[in-house]
């Protein structure tokens, strides 16, 4: 069976809004999703030439110009959705013969929104891409691979809905990114001393440890998978010594104790730095040595919210840890060298005058310990796939209100207003409103400025 095509090129647009934490010094990442793609088609099927473009580098007349494929696939996530429409509308008009497929978070839960919507769209992967994509390009037909939506003529097909047959990668498969197929060519310019942003993407994890998810998550990945810790080891020295990066940013949702043992016992004296995710209760003293010889100076840590911690509880945490806990977990690290970035969500269920208090106090109090200078603090976003979505198209208060506002219906639209619906839901499920919210972290980001990071807000409604 022969490929379907001799070159694909793979798109990352520029996010829509959000920002990060002393913005303007980091570098650009580039799209790992993209590079992990590229390499595993190039594994699967050499024939065909793979090309990723870092679309957050460039506008669109310089993405239109690059293009010369039959094939073009864009990551979609909710934050970069807009602009990935805008650019296939242009793409069709220059070259209306390619085919558009798309993939990401954004279209695990809304695939088959998004095709029926869009005309110009071809294909749509739900769930992890890589076996998918590869199947497709290698000829086969689309009807007969899980997790593919493609259009024939005026229909829609495709197998999507059984997600027990989707066909999840072996992790220790993927080859390390090979950045000679990106465009704009990257060059490393950032180290250890960095801001956490600036480290480069590696993934040797997916997936969450957590049998409670997390209502706002919208990560469409079940199970959790850790990479073999030599193969792990054997990507870094690989990218270190090919491109000397030695500052990692883990992107795994849930970087555990076991993984950081098995690492530090293979240590390959590698002079490299991490920055991973963690979240409270997790890294204990024990655990400090492995840290250090893993490297690991940086840790995303999720707070989320005093709402979690007094009145809900939902996650779970060690045995009688508390905030405290937290603060003290927070000084051990840094007593260690070990920076901590705390996140919080503000206005889930159930905030209130009491919780919103307690989480600003705690926040603007870790902001004065001395190894935190980076904090992320978001309003709730429901974003497509979390539970808080659900919430919301089973809610015929916000569904009329949002069609009121947006002109919009939310149980068939593919171009969420992911802000307004954040203040329909604000409104709905708190005791404080999303004017009150807004306040707060327009405040916030006075005070922390410029070491707050958040996913971007909008001004209430009938307010300038």
């Amino acid at each position: 069976m022969s490929p379907i095509t001799n070159k694909i090129q793979l798109i990352f647009c520029a996010h829509n809004s959000g920002h990060l934490a002393y913005e303007k010094e980091i570098q650009a990442q580039p799209p790992l999703g993209l590079l992990i793609l590229a390499g595993f088609i190039k594994q699967e099927i050499p024939e065909i030439e793979v090309e990723v473009i870092d679309g957050k580098l460039l506008i669109e007349d310089e993405i239109l110009t690059r293009l010369d494929s039959d094939f073009i696939g864009l990551s979609i996530w909710f934050s970069n959705y807009n602009n990935s429409l805008s650019l296939i509308g242009k793409i069709k008009k220059v070259r209306q013969n390619s085919k558009i497929i798309l993939g990401g978070p954004h279209t695990s839960y809304l695939g088959r929104r998004i095709i029926k919507n869009n005309p110009d769209v071809d294909y749509i992967i739900i769930g992890e891409g890589e076996v998918a994509l590869a199947s497709l390009l290698k000829g086969n037909s689309p009807d007969k691979i899980p997790g593919i939506l493609f259009r024939n003529g005026k229909e829609i097909k495709g197998i999507s809905n059984n997600k027990a047959l989707f066909q999840q990668i072996d992790i220790n498969s993927i080859p390390p990114p090979d950045l000679k197929v990106l465009y704009p060519t990257y060059l490393w310019q950032s180290s250890p001393e960095s801001h956490a942003m600036a480290a480069f993407p590696i993934s040797g994890i997916r997936g969450c440890n957590r049998k409670v998810r997390c209502e706002y998550c919208s990560i469409p990945l079940s199970g959790y998978r850790i990479m073999n810790p030599e193969k792990y080891w054997n990507k870094i020295s690989y990218l270190n010594q090919e491109y000397s990066i030695d500052f990692f940013f883990e992107t795994g949702d849930f970087f555990s104790p076991l993984f950081l043992k098995e690492l530090a016992e293979l240590n390959h004296n590698l002079k490299v730095a991490f920055r991973i995710y963690s979240y409270p209760g997790i890294l204990k003293s024990r655990d400090l040595p492995f840290l250090k010889i893993v490297g690991v100076n940086t840790i995303f840590m999720g707070v989320e919210s005093s709402l979690i911690w007094e009145k809900y509880f939902l996650r779970k945490y060690g045995k009688n840890y508390s905030l405290n806990s937290l603060i003290d977990e927070i000084e051990m690290l840094g007593q260690n060298d070990i920076k901590v970035i705390p996140s919080f969500v503000l206005g889930m269920h159930g905030e209130d005058n009491e919780s919103l208090t307690k989480n600003v106090d705690l926040i603007l109090q870790l902001s004065k310990l001395n190894n935190v200078n980076e904090i992320t603090v978001s309003a709730v976003l429901p974003i497509p796939g979390s539970l808080y979505f659900e919430w919301c198209i089973k809610d015929e208060n916000i569904l009329n209100q949002y069609n009121k506002i947006t002109n919009q219906d939310l149980l068939k639209t593919d171009k969420i207003d992911i802000y307004v619906l954040s203040q329909l839901f604000v409104n709905k499920y708190t005791k404080i409103g999303y004017p009150w919210l807004y306040r707060t972290l327009v405040e916030l980001r006075h005070k922390l400025d410029p070491g707050m990071a958040n996913w971007g807000s909008l001004p209430p409604f009938n307010q300038k």
